[in-house]
């Protein structure tokens, strides 16, 4: 079949007995900008001849073993072998491709890819040890149970997001990264790592996602040098968490999310109060020994939102240590042992909505009018008590 030569898209799909593409048919596309490759299983390479030096999307190549044969067929060293002349290249994509194990040679350099994902290659063990992709904006791998480390160093300027996800071997991050432009950092559900690095420059960061990575125990001990933009900070079920370093949350975060993390617990050596631009908090779990919440002095005047889930042993809700959130809107309370709200003063004048899910006598002393407790809340517009509208 002759391929008209002013095409630019190219989507080759369940073609069961294509084993090979053909070259001649192929160099022709002068336009030819993406090339998609998927579900033909029996594919066994690429064209060595190359492919249209126009091409600028390359994506899923599965490539699978030759029958026969006693090698394996590497999709990432076609790659490699391919990418000098696919000068164009801006977006690499591969999955589900089982007998990929490592990439050729210990140093990519791609000058002009923009996105590169790999997901599904069960097999894959490693990265190159050097990544140099100065406009590279995208980086994501997932699902590579098999893969223990990132790149060494990796050169990207113009890096926005980094996610790693679903990577039980994994055990080390990058250890240099010049990423001056990441503002996303995700790593989830990576549970042999064991450290994020210490030397990572990456000033713009503005949200970091740490979560089910289980071998983690504690976070980067100059985070407020390593990153200054950083805005959101999430960390769920980091189990051999107990704390922050000290002094070294950063002054720039709008919101804080920790959940399940079971040795974790809250105190003022954090420096939380001198959090200027702090407006949401969210503690999920932990805080085993925490019988009352918050102490005075404890939150930054700037939270306008607070949510307090599975404190096992809290029992009283310190009003005093409310007093100064004079931003505050909203505030959720799910404790089971919670059944008094101490101090003489009302909740702060600035809420306007209110739910505490804790013991059943809260119920009866939050009562509208006769409730002892009714006079603290009575200002608030929405209020709900174990489920009860009041």
């Amino acid at each position: 079949m002759l391929l008209p030569s002013s095409l630019n898209s190219l989507r080759i799909r369940r073609l069961q007995n294509l084993k090979f593409l053909d070259y001649t048919g192929l160099q022709p596309l002068a336009f030819l900008k993406t090339l998609e490759i998927n579900c033909c299983n029996e594919l066994q390479c690429l064209p060595k001849e190359g492919l249209p030096s126009s091409l600028s999307s390359l994506l899923k190549p599965k490539l699978q073993k030759r029958k026969g044969k006693d090698w394996k067929l590497n999709c990432i060293e076609v790659f490699n072998d391919l990418h000098q002349e696919l000068k164009l290249l801006q977006r690499f994509e591969i999955s589900n491709c089982n007998d990929l194990t490592a990439f050729s040679g210990r140093r990519m350099h791609s000058p002009n890819l923009t996105s590169f994902s790999v997901s599904n290659c069960n097999s894959l063990q490693s990265m190159p040890e050097h990544m140099n992709t100065p406009n590279l904006t995208s980086f994501s791998v997932s699902n590579c149970d098999s893969i223990q480390s990132m790149p060494e160093h990796m050169h990207a300027p113009k890096l926005i997001s980094f996610s790693v996800s679903n990577c039980n071997s994994l055990q080390s991050m990058p250890k240099h990264m010049h990423t001056p432009n990441l503002t996303s950092l995700s790593v989830s559900n990576c549970n042999s790592i064991r450290s994020i690095p210490e030397h990572m420059h990456a000033p713009n960061l503005k949200s970091f996602s740490v979560s089910n990575c289980n071998s983690l125990r504690s976070m980067p001990e100059q985070m407020h040098t390593l990153f200054t933009s950083l805005e959101t900070l999430e960390i769920s079920y980091f189990l051999e968490l107990e704390s922050f370093p000290n002094g070294c949350l950063l002054h720039n975060l709008k919101t804080l999310l920790i959940q399940k993390c079971d040795l974790f617990t809250v105190h003022n050596d954090w420096g939380l109060n001198n959090m200027a631009l702090l407006n949401r908090l969210t503690i999920i779990g932990g805080c085993r020994k925490v019988e009352s919440f918050p102490d005075e002095g404890l939150l930054p005047a700037s939270l306008t939102f607070i949510q307090i889930s599975e404190f096992p042993v809290l029992e009283t809700l310190n009003l005093k240590g409310l007093q100064h959130l004079t931003l505050l809107k909203d505030l959720q309370i799910n404790c089971s042992r919670l059944q008094r709200l101490s101090g003489e003063e009302p909740m702060p004048s600035s809420l306007s909505s209110l739910s505490i899910t804790g013991h059943p006598c809260l119920t009866e002393l939050c009562q509208k009018d006769v409730g002892e407790y009714w006079p603290k809340i009575r200002h608030i517009q929405s209020r709900e008590i174990n489920g009860d509208i009041i």
